[in-house]
């Protein structure tokens, strides 16, 4: 049997798509696996355009992973998740890797987790739920729903800055496309043999952060991801109408 937990007074918690309001019954936490695929629905909805990489590697060649990213034509957005069974006690670190690379993060907890979990939020870090089987932004007037003063719904919002970190940036970029930032900004004497970290080391030499960050976006937007399963918004829009030249004869 699934572990459970007791809602406590009052509760509006939100599990697999039901709203639980009744404080005796007895509620299964969502793990983040079955979290993940309604975090890829908030994204794409909210992202359009954008390419959405589940465990996307940031900063040193893979050293960090960020659950869920959207990659659009501006920036990352990332997401992480926390089920059952998952501890906040990492988020302080996660939250320096991540802004080292994304300017926009959002925490997405389960139910059995989320006050923990905001405790522990890295500064900026916007909050989502889910709310009848889907996700979105977590409603913080929950804190505040017993006042007489609170009513409707006061989406979080989340910080778009980050700390960018021009290491971190390079880092989240295979070899290939270093060297094309390199060459398109006129680094000269890097060929494909030279190693990561000295191309990597000469385009922060010669490259302001915010530089650094836009090639970045380019790149990862132009990556052919090989074996990995990603999803390009930018293959589902609509095409533009085509005009039948026949019919203007």
């Amino acid at each position: 049997m699934p572990r459970s937990f007791q809602c406590g007074r009052n509760p509006k918690i939100l599990y697999r798509g039901e709203q639980v309001t009744d404080s005796t019954m007895q509620i299964e936490p969502m793990t983040a696996r079955e979290i993940l695929p309604r975090a890829i629905d908030w994204l794409s909805a909210t992202y359009p355009n954008s390419i959405i990489v589940p465990e996307l590697s940031v900063a040193d060649w893979g050293a960090a992973r960020i659950d869920v990213a959207a990659i659009t034509e501006t920036h990352i957005v990332g997401v992480e998740i926390k089920g059952a069974g998952d501890s906040p006690a990492r988020l302080g670190r996660q939250g320096l890797a991540y802004g080292m690379v994304a300017k926009e993060m959002w925490l997405l907890p389960c139910a059995s987790i989320r006050t923990k979990c905001f405790k522990a939020k890295p500064s900026g870090w916007g909050e989502l739920e889910v709310f009848n089987g889907v996700v979105r932004p977590w409603d913080i007037y929950e804190r505040h729903r017993e006042e007489d003063w609170c009513t409707g719904y006061k989406p979080s919002i989340a910080s778009v800055y980050g700390h960018l970190t021009p290491r971190a940036m390079c880092g989240t970029l295979w070899k290939a496309e270093l060297l094309s930032i390199a060459r398109r900004n006129g680094i000269q004497g890097l060929k494909s043999r030279t190693e990561c970290s000295k191309i990597s080391r000469e385009i922060e030499n010669n490259l302001p952060a915010p530089k650094i960050h836009d090639e970045m976006i380019v790149e990862l937007r132009a990556r052919h991801w090989g074996g990995k399963e990603v999803l390009d918004l930018r293959e589902l829009a609509p095409k533009p109408e085509q005009i039948d030249m026949r019919l203007t004869l």
